[in-house]
């Protein structure tokens, strides 16, 4: 192991590694196009419509 880190410590480090990846590669398909733009929280105001009143 080119380390000195536990196993484990790298098996999860790993683990992380991979979901940090994919997660936000799911919604891009594969980081091919634009994320998804944030939904407004329930009671919230989207900032271009209290622009424009």
């Amino acid at each position: 192991m080119p380390t000195e880190l536990n196993n484990t410590a790298v098996l999860l480090g790993s683990a992380w590694l991979v979901l940090g990846i994919a997660y936000p590669g799911m919604p891009t398909r594969g980081f091919r196009r634009e994320p998804p733009e944030p939904r407004p929280k329930a009671g919230e105001h989207a900032v271009g419509a209290a622009a424009s009143q």
